[in-house]
């Protein structure tokens, strides 16, 4: 584990590891089909097991590159390892901060729904995601959407993968949005992939302000763990992908996205962009040392 904080991926390392991880899933697949196919109702077997193992891959890509750099900085002594939890929440207390990002969670779910509306996901794939988050085990489906995957996704995307751009470049926005961009590919769907762009570069903000690869994996837990459990407590949630059709009428849908939206732009522009330490790209500053 000592090599991971000097793994500091280029651009085009990241889309190796997104590749690696897609190349994962598949391997995955082939290896344990014979399993799941004789199991198909066992919930670890064909949920749990398969998602840990496609990244399998790209951990030890990342692996070995952390080696490499590590065995060439103890040669030329030039290449500066880089943590991957180094937490500050500049002046707020961690609690208040702790409470503000809980909400703004919260909050985000609803404003990401609207594209829910726009872009509708066919059938199939509703049927597909009910089959995974309502169907099986709820202890290893818990586990896998709401645990593993937060974990699992925020290690790759922010804390390698943005972490290794923000080192990279100059300005932090292009490893955010970059890091955003493939974490939404990382869903190989584009109903899933559009949210997920909006939470990456969330995530990647709140990562680059912090510096701490835990928040992000807190932020990520509510809007996985949300679905796996109201698709559990709420029989008609599992009929539905569109939050909007458990409001009373789309104006009260939309006054509620509008007071979501606001909520979280004052926490986060207003709160948040205020009282954390206002950074430099201190990667570069160690960079350049």
């Amino acid at each position: 584990m000592k090599y991971l904080k000097f793994c500091l991926p280029t651009l085009g390392q990241s889309w190796i590891i997104l590749l690696l991880s897609i190349a994962g899933q598949l391997l995955a697949g082939l290896i344990l089909m014979p399993f799941t196919l004789k199991f198909p109702d066992v919930t670890w077997l064909n949920l749990t097991l398969p998602y840990v193992l496609a990244f399998a891959l790209p951990f030890i890509y990342v692996w070995i590159v952390g080696r490499n750099c590590s065995r060439e900085n103890d040669v030329t002594g030039v290449i500066s390892p880089v943590k991957i939890e180094e937490p500050s929440f500049g002046s707020l207390h961690p609690v208040l901060f702790f409470f503000a990002i809980t909400v703004s969670a919260y909050a985000i779910i609803l404003t990401e729904d609207p594209f829910n509306i726009w872009m509708p996901a066919p059938e199939w794939f509703v049927q597909l995601m009910e089959k995974i988050t309502a169907e099986g085990d709820f202890f290893w489906t818990f586990v896998t959407v709401a645990v593993l995957a937060p974990i699992l996704e925020e290690f790759f995307c922010r804390g390698i993968i943005c972490r290794g751009l923000l080192f990279h470049y100059k300005s932090p926005w292009p490893a955010i949005l970059w890091s955003a961009v493939i974490f939404a590919v990382m869903h190989l769907n584009p109903w899933q992939g559009i949210a997920a762009f909006l939470l990456g570069t969330w995530y990647g903000w709140i990562y680059y302000r912090t510096r701490s690869l835990k928040t992000t994996i807190f932020l990520h837990f509510p809007n996985n763990g949300s679905v796996v459990v109201l698709s559990r407590l709420v029989p008609a949630f599992k009929d539905t992908e569109r939050m909007s059709d458990f409001f009373a009428s789309m104006d009260l849908y939309w006054l509620a996205v509008a007071l979501s939206v606001s909520l979280f732009i004052i926490i986060n522009l207003l709160l948040l962009n205020r009282f954390l330490t206002h950074r430099t790209n201190n990667l570069i500053e160690n960079e350049q040392a």
